[in-house]
């Protein structure tokens, strides 16, 4: 092949990319043939160059679109193995001198940092509080300090004083009543009577209060619950009745009440995603002839 000098109009610099018009993709260098500028070049060995430099730059594109989608998949991953916690739902749960924010019946009190439910007047007694999840919700984690006063009493025909711990799910508002409640599934949370909690939900525990003696840590961590399109309500309740027929021997309080729900992973979200970077990944990549 007759061997054709480079015009001086295009020169080649020695460690630089060339400006040759209509060939922007092609690095050419002088030292890449061993030959000082203004020499002859054999166009087919240039032209060859110039397809080995456009594969080799169109691969590297495609491995860093490869890493990129590999990378943002591993984060969406992530995301969508968890539960997403929302806000806590119990407004005044430490009772900070007051009842405020909790609906209470018969003899309720509070001592300037819990709520004390008595046996003074007749029973039963309660206190409860109904909040709206600010979308749907599918489990929740819920904790509360308790404390056992109540009376081992128990006349002859008679039963120990009890103190019962709900929580019911609704998707629509429950009410002003604890009688007239509205929801569609309840948790029994725990029974105690002076021995003890017991009937405690399944993955309920009782532990160390931090209240010091008399007080015990509930905690019920991430249970399921019915999920709900719409938001839904929780509505935490307590109840204490006086069975034993003495008055005023029993007390039971409760303190420092948290309850957060979770709601749904992003889970269709993240397939629909990984979704189309799989389509990505598979479309064939141009094929670069050599000629």
């Amino acid at each position: 092949m007759p061997l054709l000098r480079r015009p001086p109009a295009f020169p080649v610099t020695w460690g630089r990319r060339a400006p040759q018009a209509g060939n922007s993709a092609c690095s050419i260098h002088a030292s890449l043939f061993g030959r000082p500028a203004g020499t002859a070049y054999d166009l087919a060995r240039i032209g060859t160059a110039c397809v080995q430099q456009a594969w080799i730059n169109t691969n590297f594109a495609h491995m860093l679109l490869r890493f990129q989608i590999v990378l943002l998949s591993l984060l969406i991953l992530l995301v969508s193995g968890r539960e997403l916690r929302g806000a806590g739902l119990i407004l005044n749960g430490e009772f900070t001198g007051s009842l405020a924010s909790w609906t209470a019946g018969g003899t309720v009190f509070n001592t300037g940092d819990s709520a004390v439910l008595s046996d003074s007047v007749a029973t039963p007694t309660s206190i409860f509080q109904s909040a709206a999840v600010p979308g749907a919700f599918v489990g929740f984690d819920l904790s509360f300090d308790v404390f056992n006063g109540l009376s081992s009493t128990t006349p002859g025909g008679f039963v120990p004083d009890a103190f019962f711990a709900t929580l019911y799910l609704g998707s629509s508002p429950f009410g002003s009543t604890l009688a007239g409640g509205v929801f569609d599934a309840a948790i029994a949370l725990f029974d105690m009577d002076f021995s003890g909690g017991f009937n405690l939900a399944s993955g309920a525990s009782f532990g160390p209060s931090p209240k010091g003696a008399g007080w015990t840590r509930y905690s019920l961590n991430q249970v399921t619950a019915p999920a709900f399109t719409d938001p839904g309500y929780l509505t935490l309740a307590y109840e204490f009745f006086n069975l034993n027929g003495v008055g005023s021997d029993s007390v039971a309080a409760v303190d420092n009440v948290t309850l957060i729900p979770s709601v749904p992973e992003p889970g269709r979200f993240a397939l629909v995603v990984l979704a189309a970077f799989t389509i990505c990944l598979r479309r064939r990549r141009p094929s670069v002839h050599r000629s």
